[in-house]
């Protein structure tokens, strides 16, 4: 009898109730993604994120769900590939391999919320405009720098 209730109580576990971990959390969020499961993308996104889609969303007049369905029209062949899935505390990120490079320069960041894994895509916008940022100081650092010596080695001759 009891075996029952916990297999009914497996069987009735949405797949995102069972990622135990950010990879799982991301190969969930992608399985409802593909299958055009706005409420499981949700379920899977953190407040942080939510609220970061909410407010572009509303600058388009669109909602939360419009801007998750279009992104349900997105269609990739296959699970993503993951690994080194980092967790330090509530906080964790998982490199995934970028289909069109090879490379595992994607990371995706995670926030335990609630007790569950949540995909943290605000913090994902935040480190590519961090990464952005960074790059164009040491351009404008680079640029400034050969300004300098261009200008040393005139006043030199």
């Amino acid at each position: 009898m009891m075996l029952l209730a916990v297999a009914l109580m497996v069987a009735g576990c949405s797949q995102e109730q069972r990622a135990t971990g950010p990879t799982e959390a991301l190969k969930a969020y992608v399985a409802a993604q593909q299958n055009g499961d706005v409420a499981g993308m949700k379920r899977l996104l953190s407040k942080g994120s939510i609220a970061f889609i909410e407010s572009n969303a509303r600058a388009q007049n669109k909602t939360v769900d419009d801007v998750l369905r279009e992104e349900t029209r997105i269609r990739i062949a296959a699970l993503p590939v993951t690994r080194n899935e980092k967790i330090e505390g509530d906080a964790a990120t998982v490199e995934v391999r970028d289909d069109s490079t090879g490379q595992f320069d994607l990371v995706y960041p995670f926030v335990r919320e609630d007790g569950a894994w949540k995909l943290a895509r605000d913090k994902q916008v935040e480190a590519i405009l961090k990464k952005a940022n960074e790059a164009r100081e040491k351009l404008v650092s680079d640029v400034v720098n050969e300004s300098r010596s261009n200008s040393n080695s005139n006043s030199n001759k």
